[in-house]
């Protein structure tokens, strides 16, 4: 697990998660933290799913950081969340891999 900042998150931000995940203001901020601590990068992944996120990285000029977790794409500026996105259905099998494979690797160094 690696140590971040505090994740701070716009307005807009706050209420995309309130709208596609469901999550309240204070849950947003703990979920958001979580994302950027624990997400994937676009360095962890690989295949289609990089492609999409590479896209996405290209449409969000002012976005210097994407994470994906838990079958979300979060989008930030340094370690404020701009927004969130729900990944396409076509991608959840490799984002769950991924996932999967990035705990495994945690697990394996202790």
């Amino acid at each position: 697990m690696m140590t971040t900042d505090n994740a701070q998150v716009t307005k807009h931000g706050e209420k995309r998660m309130r709208e596609r995940l469901g999550l309240n203001r204070r849950a947003s901020r703990r979920i958001a933290q979580k994302a950027l601590e624990n997400g994937l990068t676009r360095d962890d992944l690989d295949g289609k799913l990089r492609k999409y996120v590479n896209s996405a990285w290209n449409q969000y000029k002012t976005a210097d950081n994407m994470r994906i977790y838990h079958r979300h794409l979060y989008i930030f500026q340094e370690s404020t969340l701009i927004t969130v996105f729900l990944l396409p259905p076509k991608y959840f099998a490799s984002s769950d891999k991924a996932e999967k494979r990035m705990r495994e690797t945690a697990a394996a160094n202790g």
